[in-house]
């Protein structure tokens, strides 16, 4: 028995048109599959290195955080109010930072540091290489060494 004989001929033309509509549509499918690799591939590699910037960034804050505690437990100079020295003043980076009780600027390699956790160093009389701790014990530890002086929000 042929297996010819036996095959519709309308079979063989449908197979034959279906075979032609895949060889035809083909490459655009392999095109596309293309795209949406290249396009995974892209996102993946934009996430490592938003990772890897969060890593940095973690890792940097962390830094600046314990040199702050360390600040602070050195007996950094903690900011009063030049218009009043009975008040605590916060920090301002590039801002200068003047003496509670004569108002002339702190001296260039001053230790500063305030009530919110805000730590500088005095470069060219201003507030540089600022430094921030969220630990309150540190920061009620040194505002301790200043007695009477009391906290007054600044004035907007």
């Amino acid at each position: 028995m042929k297996l010819t004989q036996n095959i519709d001929p309308v079979y063989i033309v449908g197979g034959i048109i279906v075979a032609g509509l895949l060889a035809v549509n083909a490459p655009s499918q392999l095109g596309a599959i293309q795209q949406q690799r290249n396009l995974a591939q892209g996102i993946s590699q934009q996430n490592q290195e938003l990772q890897i910037k969060a890593r940095l960034a973690n890792a940097d804050s962390e830094r600046r955080s314990q040199l702050a505690v360390e600040r602070y437990n050195a007996g950094c100079q903690m900011t009063v109010g030049s218009n009043d020295p009975g008040k605590f003043a916060a920090i301002q980076q590039h801002k200068p930072v003047l003496d509670g009780t004569t108002g002339a600027p702190l001296g260039d390699g001053t230790v500063v540091c305030d009530l919110t956790g805000q730590t500088a160093v005095i470069k060219e009389g201003v507030a540089s290489e600022l430094a921030f701790s969220s630990d309150r014990q540190v920061i009620r530890d040194a505002m301790k060494r200043y007695g009477d002086v009391k906290y007054s929000a600044p004035g907007q």
